[in-house]
């Protein structure tokens, strides 16, 4: 089974290269990554472990792009039928695509959700449904219809990306398997970005604006 995985970076790739073994570590799949710098201060560069992995490449935009627009622009250059997404300081344990990819095909739905767990700086770390980016797979066909992220949103861009999904009806399945190791450290977006919080609300207000569609 092939997968694209596309991996956005800006400016912090301290655990850049940790993420990148990660996926290429998953069993009985074939994945093709790329790295996308979404614009950062200065330009990211590739470990040079990964300079002869055909497996992985690097793609730099000029302007500043918010996560959802870098994750679109990786997807680009693969034609892989399955989707997978991961942030530059998460980690993928090595059965998680192999696992999500064999519940895609059982079920025949078009996406599916693992168990996310979080480990690092913050006391009371939590684990449950991931409902990230980093802790699904999805069909590309899937996400195409869906016409991708919606790029002006700096946070909340998967809530809305999931939100619309439910909205046309695809098919989601939640299963009990370790699909995203999050880390969680004081130079994440969540953390250090508050003032995008207030996006958070835009995305609810869509959400709730297709439901009353729906229900009328």
């Amino acid at each position: 089974m092939k997968i694209d995985v596309v991996i956005p970076v800006k400016d912090v790739d301290t655990w850049l290269a940790e993420a990148i073994h990660s996926v290429l570590n998953q069993e009985s799949v074939t994945v093709s990554v790329t790295v996308v710098d979404a614009g950062s201060s200065e330009p990211i560069r590739l470990s040079r472990v990964f300079e002869h992995d055909n497996r992985v490449q690097l793609l730099r935009s000029e302007s500043p792009l918010f996560v959802g627009a870098a994750r679109d622009l990786g997807l680009k250059s693969g034609d892989a039928p399955l989707l997978g997404f991961l942030d530059a300081d998460d980690l993928w344990p090595t059965d998680r695509c192999r696992r999500l990819a064999q519940v895609l095909e059982e079920t025949k739905a078009d996406i599916v959700v693992g168990r996310a767990e979080e480990f690092g700086e913050r006391q009371g770390l939590m684990s449950g449904a991931a409902h990230f980016a980093g802790g699904v797979l999805i069909r590309r066909q899937a996400y195409e219809a869906l016409g991708g992220h919606d790029p002006t949103l700096g946070t909340g861009e998967w809530v809305d990306l999931m939100g619309r999904a439910r909205h046309v009806g695809l098919r989601e399945v939640e299963v009990d398997a370790l699909s995203l190791e999050r880390r969680i450290h004081r130079l994440s977006t969540t953390v250090a970005r508050r003032d995008l919080r207030s996006e958070y609300l835009r995305v609810v207000r869509a959400q709730l604006a297709r439901r009353e569609q729906t229900d009328g």
